[in-house]
């Protein structure tokens, strides 16, 4: 919150509190305060869709964390 980020990377299940990254990712576009791109991390096809009309960029799958097309997709939001 008290600084800029190239992409805030989301799971589709938090780790603490149990809310769901659907429900974080509107809860950050509701806000209005944060403009870094919204990234969820799912292997369902249906949450990152849903993810995407809520508002973030699309996602990849966990499993496809070190593909080439992932490591292309990330790039486009991380500096050098």
């Amino acid at each position: 919150e008290k600084q800029d980020c190239d992409l805030v990377i989301i799971n589709r299940i938090g780790a603490f509190d149990q809310e769901s990254g659907l429900e974080l990712i509107e809860k950050i576009k509701v806000d209005g305060r944060f403009k870094s791109p919204l990234m969820m991390i799912t292997n369902y096809k249906d949450q990152m869709d849903n993810a995407v009309e809520k508002g973030a960029v699309p996602g990849y799958g966990k499993g496809k964390l070190h593909d080439k097309d992932t490591i292309e997709l990330l790039s486009k939001y991380l500096c050098e």
